[in-house]
């Protein structure tokens, strides 16, 4: 198992990588590299969400709820997501019969969205990626228009060049 943070790669994928270092796990050669989590929290802390990686979109909807909550959304599966919240800290919200969204109790922040029936490609969830805590993170991203109030269309895209606008 990998260390909190690293992830493990083929000892010749490893051996190409820069920075890693050489451990002797159970008799197993294994290197071990440094992964970046990225991380979101509502504003007053009490929510956050980490992923493992970086999504290679991101998306902005005009729909009734999301044009409202002024989100950017990605996509993960619930697997591949860390939720930490204390108990009672998240109140959902459902729209219609498809969506839960997620917000602070405290402080009102829209942290994320699921569907309310998890199945087969249905079961990931839609991470706001406003609340990331490193904007920058996101820069050069494309960002995917989605046309949820009319056509229910992608309506364009475009690179994200200030992620914190």
């Amino acid at each position: 198992m990998a260390p909190a943070g690293m992830e493990a790669l083929p000892l010749g994928q490893a051996v190409r990588a820069s920075g890693g270092h050489l451990l002797d796990v159970c008799g197993q050669p294994t290197v071990w590299k440094a992964v970046r989590m990225l991380r979101t929290s509502c504003h007053c802390g009490a929510i956050s969400v980490e992923v493992m990686r970086r999504p290679a979109q991101i998306t902005e909807c005009n729909c009734s709820i999301c044009r409202r909550y002024g989100a950017r959304w990605a996509y993960y599966p619930r697997s591949s997501t860390k939720i930490a919240a204390p108990a009672g800290a998240r109140a959902e919200y459902a729209r219609g019969e498809d969506l839960h969204f997620d917000h602070c109790r405290r402080c009102g922040c829209v942290v994320l969205y699921k569907p309310i029936v998890s199945t087969g490609d249905s079961d990931r969830l839609g991470i706001n990626m406003r609340l990331l805590e490193d904007p920058d993170a996101l820069a050069g991203i494309k960002v995917r228009r989605f046309d949820g109030a009319r056509s229910w269309k992608v309506a364009g895209s475009r690179i994200l060049k200030q992620p914190g606008w």
